[in-house]
């Protein structure tokens, strides 16, 4: 889960160096992100279930993973616990 006023960070770890990393973000590539390291910002996407994809390139090798996760929306509420409390005359 991924609050909507938060920021993921997604890395993507390869054992040895590589030529090129892909990002896809509901199967739209991210055509800025090349680098290992990828982060979404819940505040820039609907709410709702999302996808991320790379693919990894070393030569003629290639290699992906993928992941589901969903924005959630983030309230922060006050609860007044006093208004809440039952008084019981036990007399």
């Amino acid at each position: 889960l991924l609050g909507n006023d938060k920021i993921m960070t997604v890395r993507a770890n390869a054992d040895t160096a590589v030529d090129s990393y892909a990002w896809y973000l509901d199967g739209v590539l991210q055509a800025a992100e090349t680098s290992a390291t990828y982060m979404v910002d819940g505040s820039e996407l609907d709410l709702g279930h999302h996808h991320i994809a790379v693919f990894v390139a070393k030569g003629t090798s290639y290699s992906s993973a993928s992941i589901p996760f969903e924005v959630v929306q983030f309230d922060i509420y006050t609860y007044d616990f006093e208004d809440a409390v039952q008084y019981n005359d036990f007399s």
